[in-house]
């Protein structure tokens, strides 16, 4: 099977294709120097109902959605977030043990396109912004407690 890009789904797919016996060629150009996969500098999430038993692994433990509209109420599901570390690590083993072959070049003949949509200058893209606070009370040698995650409507 020959995959085309090496996001968290290329990943994904070439490991499920090797664990069903496939050989697996993939292909991504924008693999990093020295490595068999290119940046994932984006974070991703999943409903905790969705992720199959075999993926548990790759997603860190569920936690309640707590949102504002405008009284504070929880959400009768929960998310996870994926554990992009669990996974590149997981595949760099299926690469070590020669399961899959990496290459940059782009293969016309690929079976699966897992490279995601194409970038151009005229599309919209979602972007998010976050700051990282210390949440500590000042002069106060007793730290607070870090918040519970608070899910981000897309209203």
């Amino acid at each position: 099977m020959s995959i085309a890009g090496l996001g968290p789904a290329g990943a994904v797919l070439a490991m499920r294709a090797v664990a069903r016996g496939y050989r697996v060629t993939a292909c991504d150009p924008a693999v990093a120097e020295g490595d068999c996969l290119p940046l994932w500098p984006a974070t991703y999430g999943v409903l905790a109902a969705d992720v199959p038993p075999w993926a548990e692994s790759f997603f860190h433990p569920s936690f309640p959605l707590h949102v504002c509209t405008p009284t504070v109420r929880t959400l009768p599901f929960s998310y996870r977030m994926a554990n992009k570390q669990a996974l590149r690590d997981a595949f760099r083993e299926a690469v070590a043990a020669g399961l899959v072959e990496v290459v940059r070049d782009a293969r016309p003949d690929c079976d699966v396109d897992c490279s995601g949509a194409p970038r151009t200058d005229e599309a919209l893209w979602q972007f998010a912004y976050g700051e990282v606070v210390d949440f500590s009370c000042g002069g106060d040698a007793t730290p607070t407690p870090a918040p519970t995650p608070l899910f981000m409507d897309w209203r």
